[in-house]
C-alpha cells in the first residue's frame, strides 16, 4: 500500500518538472497585419531592391526571350480582342491556352488601359504594344513582392523571436536573381506564387488564432476557388489546408452542426468561383483539364520518351531534370538558353550544400516538435504541401521535360526560409545573436552583386 502510495505521488512530481512551452498568441491574417512590416526599413530597403533588380532584367531582356512570354502575352491580347478565351487549337500561340485564366482576366483592364492611354499620347500601334507589354511586366514584378513581404510573415511564423530568420530570408527571397529573372516578364507563374503564398501566411495565422467560423470559411474557399483557376500546380495547397484545419476541429473542438456549415461554404464558395472553368473544358476538350487535346498538339514538345530513344534509362531523364532545375534555381536566363560560365554552377553548390546540411542538423535536433504545437503544425503543413507539389510535378514530368524551377516556385516563400534557416544552423549559438543584422546584409550584397553582373554582362552578351 505505501509502495503504491509513493508511486502515485511521484509522477505530479515528475509533471511538475516539465516547463510547458509557451506560445505567442497569433494574429490573424489581414490587410493591416500583411503590411504592417513595410514600418521596419529593413523590409522597405529589401522591396526597393527586389524592384531595382526586377527592372534591370526587364530592360535587358528583350520581349519575347523570357519562358513562355509571348504566348502568356497573347493569352491576356485574344481576351481584349475577342473577348473570349483562347481554345487549344493548332496556330497561333496556344500553347498557353490550357493555363487556368484568374491571371489573365485580371490583366485584361491593364491591357486595355495602356494600350488606350499610349495612343491617346499619340503612340503608333508598336509603341501602344510596348507599352502594354511594360504594364503587364510591372504588374508582374509587383505580383512577385508579394511574394517577397509574405516570406517574411512566414519566416517570422515558423521561428517565432528569432529575427534573424525572418531578415534573411527576405533578404533572399527579395535579391534572388531567376525569381526576380522570371518576375521581370510576363507569366502567370508570378500571380499564381503570389496568391500561394498569400494563402500561405493566412494558413499558419488565422487558423491557430481562432476557431474557423463563416467569414473564415468563406476565405478559405475563396482562396481555394482563386486557386482552381490560376494554376493546377497550387492544388498541392490543399494537402497543407487539411492538416491545419485537422488541427484546428482538434483544438477548438465545433460543434457538428457549426462544422458541416463551415465545410459547406467552403465548398459551395470555392465550386462557385472555379467550377466554370472545369465543365467548360469538359465541353470543349472531353477532359476538366484538357489534358488529351494538349498532348495532341504538343508532340513537339520535349518528352521522356525523346531521351529514350537516345539511350538514356529513367534514372537518367530524372538525374537530367534535377540537373536542370538546379541550373534553373540559380541562373539560367532567356529561353532557357543564356547560361553561367560553368564553374559558375560548382560555386553555387557551396551555399546549397551547406545550407542543406543545416536544414538535416534542424531536423535532426528536434527543435521543430519542442518549438510549441503550432509551430510544429506548420511545419509539417508545409511539408506535405511541399511533397504533394513535387509528386504533382514528377507527374508532370513523365509527359513532358520542362525542367524548370519556376514550377515549383507557387512555395517559392517556403524555399526562402528553407535556404535562410540551412545557413543559420550551420552558424554557433552563440554568434546567431551577433550576426541578426549582418548576416541578412551579406547575403543581400552577395547577391545583388550577383545580379549586377547578370544584368550587366552575361545577359547583354548573350543578345551580341
Amino acid at each position: 500500500m505505501c509502495r503504491r502510495g509513493k508511486e502515485k505521488s511521484s509522477k505530479p512530481m515528475r509533471a511538475s518538472k516539465r516547463k510547458p512551452v509557451t506560445e505567442e498568441p497569433v494574429e490573424p491574417m489581414s490587410l493591416h497585419m500583411f503590411m504592417t512590416p513595410l514600418r521596419q526599413p529593413f523590409v522597405s530597403l529589401m522591396l526597393c531592391a527586389y524592384f531595382l533588380i526586377c527592372i534591370g532584367y526587364a530592360i535587358v531582356t528583350p520581349f519575347g526571350r523570357a519562358p513562355d512570354e509571348n504566348a502568356h502575352h497573347f493569352y491576356v491580347r485574344h481576351i481584349v480582342e475577342r473577348g473570349s478565351l483562347p481554345k487549344m487549337q493548332k496556330g497561333e500561340e496556344w500553347h498557353e491556352a490550357h493555363q487556368p485564366p484568374l491571371f489573365y482576366i485580371l490583366a485584361s483592364p491593364l491591357f486595355i488601359a495602356s494600350k488606350s492611354l499610349a495612343k491617346l499620347i499619340g503612340a503608333n500601334e508598336g509603341d501602344a504594344e510596348r507599352a502594354t507589354v511594360w504594364v503587364l511586366r510591372i504588374f508582374c514584378m509587383l505580383c512577385g513582392s508579394i511574394t517577397v513581404l509574405a516570406t517574411f510573415h512566414v519566416a517570422k511564423l515558423l521561428f517565432p523571436n528569432e529575427p534573424i530568420y525572418a531578415n534573411t530570408a527576405l533578404a533572399f527571397a527579395a535579391t534572388h536573381a531567376m525569381h526576380a529573372f522570371i518576375n521581370s516578364s510576363i507569366n502567370s507563374d508570378n500571380f499564381a506564387e503570389a496568391l500561394c503564398s498569400i494563402f500561405m501566411v493566412w494558413l499558419l495565422s488565422t487558423p491557430f488564432s481562432r476557431s474557423i467560423g463563416l467569414k473564415d470559411a468563406f476565405t478559405l474557399g475563396l482562396f481555394l476557388g482563386c486557386i482552381g483557376i490560376t494554376k493546377y500546380f497550387a492544388w498541392s495547397a490543399v494537402s497543407a489546408t487539411i492538416v491545419v484545419l485537422f488541427w484546428n476541429v482538434r483544438r477548438y473542438t465545433p460543434s457538428i452542426r457549426e462544422l458541416l456549415k463551415c465545410i459547406a461554404i467552403t465548398c459551395v464558395t470555392a465550386f462557385a468561383i472555379c467550377s466554370w472553368w472545369y465543365i467548360r473544358n469538359i465541353i470543349l476538350y472531353g477532359d476538366p483539364l484538357g489534358q488529351r487535346v494538349y498532348e495532341q498538339l504538343s508532340e513537339h514538345a520535349a518528352q521522356p520518351s525523346w531521351f529514350l530513344a537516345m539511350g538514356y534509362s529513367m534514372l537518367d531523364y530524372f538525374s537530367f531534370a534535377v540537373r536542370y532545375l538546379y541550373w534553373t534555381f540559380w541562373g539560367l536566363f532567356g529561353l532557357t538558353d543564356i547560361f553561367l560560365p560553368g564553374w559558375a554552377y560548382y560555386l553555387w553548390l557551396i551555399p546549397t550544400l551547406a545550407s542543406a546540411i543545416g536544414l538535416l542538423r534542424l531536423l535532426m535536433s528536434r527543435r521543430l516538435i519542442t518549438s510549441g504545437e503550432q509551430v510544429a503544425v506548420s511545419w509539417l503543413s508545409l511539408l506535405c504541401w511541399l511533397i504533394t507539389l513535387l509528386l504533382l510535378y514528377i507527374a508532370f514530368l513523365m509527359h513532358y521535360f520542362s525542367a524548370q524551377m519556376r514550377h515549383l516556385f507557387l512555395m517559392f516563400a517556403f524555399f526562402a526560409v528553407l535556404f535562410a534557416a540551412g545557413l543559420i544552423e550551420l552558424l554557433p549559438a552563440t554568434v546567431k545573436k551577433g550576426l541578426q543584422f549582418i548576416l541578412p546584409i551579406g547575403v543581400a550584397s552577395f547577391m545583388l552583386t550577383y545580379n549586377a553582373l547578370c544584368i550587366f554582362l552575361v545577359i547583354p552578351g548573350a543578345y551580341k
